[in-house]
């Protein structure tokens, strides 16, 4: 597997591209340590020395670890994380009697403040054609307010383009080419939504009531745990809440369901594909009152599944009754 992500950059050309097994595994090392800067993954490299035998005294930088995550195979990334379910399998320790399916939200960790609205995607566009992107320089921001003032005054009986131009005088910073080349990602995250505006380092997110009751930019994290407590997967989405989720989730499971089924047929011992391939049939899926949703329960018909999922009217009353006997508000 980790040939396959090899075999990616393979070419001759330019600098000779890090082994995948050693970027994922210095990321797999941090990810214990709960450290998830890129920046910081790339400082240590070079400062611990424990880690510098792993990679040979290489030194990745948080650009190529950025790279790592853009440019990979999907698939083959997570047939790695698979092998698990497959060491799990192999000791007949998978138990899909009862599926536990359950949605939080997950923080990018961005400013509100760092977004970028229609107006400034089109005024983007227009500081591109014009042909004065800056690179975050000091000299080169300071070229770029100059042409941009000097557009001002050619454009000062074009209301709307004057309007456009004062809105990109009190934000500078973002019209840079590192952002312009984000502008499919904006175009494509903001089609189909009611907001008019998106994060800019993270276009998918979105910007969600989160559990603390404020809202921020965040994607919908679902987790499909199985009855012994062992996780089947998990995805990211844009949605938010967990009223039309669930033929994603369940889309997932079945990816999830098939890569196991080829990781047992290749590396396992156990013959146990009628299993494999049935577990839907025969599972049970249990899911909160956030999923009660006319959506959810025609997706439940749609794949014949059986799903237990509480309504919003009896868990609310359930709760309720807790909070009392506990004498919470």
């Amino acid at each position: 597997m980790i040939q396959d992500l090899n075999k990616q950059f393979d070419s001759d050309e330019g600098n000779r591209a890090y082994p995948r097994e050693m970027l994922l595994g210095v990321l797999m090392y941090y990810s214990t340590l709960h450290i998830s800067n890129l920046t910081a993954v790339a400082r240590e490299c070079k400062l611990n020395g424990m880690l510098q035998v792993f990679t040979c005294g290489e030194t990745p930088s948080a650009s190529t670890f950025r790279r790592f995550f853009k440019e990979n195979n999907r698939l083959t990334l997570k047939k790695i994380f698979c092998c698990t379910l497959l060491e799990f399998n192999e000791e007949k320790l998978l138990d899909f009697s009862r599926v536990f399916i359950g949605g939080t939200d997950a923080l990018v960790n961005g400013s509100i403040h760092y977004k970028i609205t229609w107006d400034e995607i089109i005024m983007l566009g227009y500081v591109k054609q014009w042909k004065i992107l800056h690179n975050n320089r000091k000299q080169s921001m300071e070229r770029f307010m100059e042409e941009l003032k000097k557009k001002e005054e050619f454009y000062k009986d074009d209301e709307e383009m004057t309007k456009l131009i004062k809105m990109a005088l009190k934000r500078l910073e973002i019209y840079n080419k590192r952002i312009y080349k984000k502008m499919p990602l904006f175009i494509e995250a903001l089609s189909g939504r009611k907001q008019n505006y998106v994060f800019i380092m993270f276009p998918e997110s979105i910007m969600m009531r989160t559990k603390k009751g404020k809202f921020d930019f965040a994607l919908n994290l679902q987790q499909i745990m199985l009855k012994n407590k062992i996780s089947f997967g998990g995805l990211l989405l844009d949605k938010p809440n967990d009223s039309k989720v669930l033929e994603e989730v369940l889309l997932d499971i079945k990816e999830t369901m098939e890569i196991l089924l080829e990781l047992q047929k290749k590396y396992g011992l156990r013959r146990n594909y009628k299993e494999i391939n049935t577990i839907m049939e025969k599972a049970t899926f249990i899911l909160d009152s956030g999923y009660f949703s006319d959506h959810n329960l025609e997706i439940t018909d749609k794949y014949a599944i059986n799903a237990l999922i509480m309504p919003k009217v009896i868990a609310r009353q359930r709760n309720n009754k807790i909070r009392s006997e506990n004498n919470l508000k």
